[in-house]
């Protein structure tokens, strides 16, 4: 089993983002990909088959099959995308998941899906190998606790101060946010919410922030037309050549670069970068 690519994407009101993010697609036919909706709501379409999403909604998809999220107007849908290649031995779990269709569980468990996220794109194979492992695991107890569309609670108890951080994060992903602002908002210590974070992500609220940021960058350098200047501007970055400076830093390569590799924009429009 290796994970082929893990994104998070918080959805954005760009039209292009749009376009690629609501695409109707599939991928190779020893592949799975997961779907695990955070926020919002809309409909996902898996064959010949309509499932409404909404919080909490997770799917596991057999990458052979067309499938396409449709956001209801007006929703900003926020999810993780797992993509994963299987080897045989894993195959009868993947299959006996594609039967199931909707599975309802714990937006808590998106603490996991982000380490898993974090480990998966990392270009250390050790690091790579152990998110595949937590992902494994994670299927066979889906698998073993389906109860129909019945709400799967994760076994491990999480702040629920960590979840209303990270979604007052979100809510201000193009403002500019301090660890005081979060800490007064989830009414905390903000000595306590760093360790807090620390334990549960390994890095401190304010990175977590900044990689949100980046994340959101990722998506609009590879799904928008707009140019490096007005995407570090719209992230409330002070300046593009300090943006694209803790870019590379992050990603390991310029914006620019990231865009050429990147580009999904349909039509192959030009961007001015």
């Amino acid at each position: 089993m290796d994970i082929k690519d893990a994104v998070y994407v918080l959805q954005l009101h760009e039209e292009e983002a749009k376009v690629h993010h609501q695409r109707l697609h599939k991928h190779s036919i020893d592949c799975f990909e997961l779907h695990f909706f955070l926020e919002g709501s809309g409909k996902l379409k898996i064959g010949n088959i309509t499932y409404s999403i909404g919080k909490g909604s997770l799917f596991v998809i057999d990458g052979n099959i067309e499938h396409k999220i449709t956001a209801d107007k007006d929703s900003a849908i926020t999810y993780y995308a797992i993509l994963m290649q299987y080897d045989s031995k894993d195959a009868p779990i993947i299959s006996s998941l594609y039967d199931k269709g909707l599975f309802k569980t714990d937006t808590k468990q998106r603490f996991l899906f982000e380490e898993i996220k974090d480990k998966g794109i990392s270009t250390n194979k050790i690091l790579r190998l152990s998110a595949c492992y937590q992902l494994l695991g994670f299927l066979y107890a889906l698998d073993f606790n389906y109860k129909g569309s019945t709400k799967i609670e994760n076994n491990e108890s999480t702040n629920m101060a960590l979840a209303k951080a990270t979604n007052y994060m979100e809510r201000h992903i193009f403002d500019s946010i301090f660890l005081d602002d979060i800490a007064s908002y989830v009414r905390l210590d903000s000595s306590y919410l760093v360790r807090l974070f620390s334990s549960s992500f390994h890095t401190p609220p304010m990175k977590f922030y900044f990689n949100l940021k980046i994340d959101a960058a990722k998506t609009l350098l590879a799904t928008s037309t707009l140019s490096i200047k007005e995407i570090a501007a719209k992230l409330s970055f002070c300046n593009e050549f300090y943006f694209s400076k803790r870019f590379k830093e992050v990603v390991g390569e310029a914006p620019t670069k990231y865009r050429k590799t990147h580009l999904q924009l349909l039509g192959g429009k030009n961007i001015d970068v």
